[in-house]
């Protein structure tokens, strides 16, 4: 019975973390500068870099990416992914950088995900994450915004255990290349502290959820 209260009291108590970290997160976000942002959902790129020459060579792909964008800010999922297929297989016909072509690829994961294709999302997931550790290291914050997405769709699918690997991979990234008090280690402490808080144990999402909350704090 006291391990049984002990367990539910530190539930709570990362319940409660969670709630605050949301509120700080919303409320950092509105007014933090921080260069670099970490997104569960899309990949940065460098591709805003490019010549005048290089965008006259990579209009396809980008008109396609945008077309897919505004698709699925209607919920057209389906045209969506017609679209991402077709920045895909034009970006591979075009000079392209690996960031232009991980965020094609994710893209179009992105969309299969949420329209319930099971093994097609997972390997281009996987593919970008190789293309990525080829081109920048498996030690680069490059891979931060795909691991985090890689944890996003793992959780989603329950898989709670290997979601906490991914997000504590960008956490060790997010340390060691950018600070112990960076708002990325923040974000990918708290992904963590909520896939441990579904899986247990409920002690250690407490700590990480605590860990974020200190670096949030500190930067007010």
């Amino acid at each position: 019975m006291k391990l049984a209260a002990t367990l539910t009291d530190s539930a709570l108590r990362a319940c409660v973390l969670a709630l605050t970290l949301a509120l700080t997160f919303s409320a950092g976000a509105a007014s933090s500068k921080t260069s670099a942002r970490v997104s569960t959902k899309t990949i940065t790129t460098d591709s805003a870099n490019t010549t005048q020459g290089d965008l006259a060579n990579t209009a396809y792909w980008r008109t396609f990416i945008e077309q897919g964008r505004k698709q699925l800010a209607s919920k057209s999922l389906q045209e969506a992914e017609v679209s991402f297929r077709q920045a895909l297989r034009s970006v591979k016909r075009e000079p392209h950088s690996v960031d232009d072509l991980v965020l094609c690829m994710q893209s179009l994961a992105d969309v299969l995900h949420t329209e319930d294709y099971q093994e097609e999302p997972w390997k281009l997931y996987r593919h970008s994450l190789k293309q990525l550790e080829r081109e920048y290291g498996k030690e680069s914050v490059k891979l931060i915004p795909l691991l985090l997405t890689m944890g996003s769709v793992t959780e989603v699918e329950g898989q709670y255990k290997k979601a906490a690997e991914f997000y504590q991979r960008a956490a060790n990234l997010a340390q060691s290349n950018i600070g112990p008090q960076s708002f990325e280690l923040a974000n990918c402490l708290h992904h963590l502290g909520h896939a441990l808080s579904q899986d247990g144990p409920y002690r250690d999402a407490e700590d990480n959820y605590r860990s974020s909350l200190g670096i949030m704090m500190s930067q007010n």
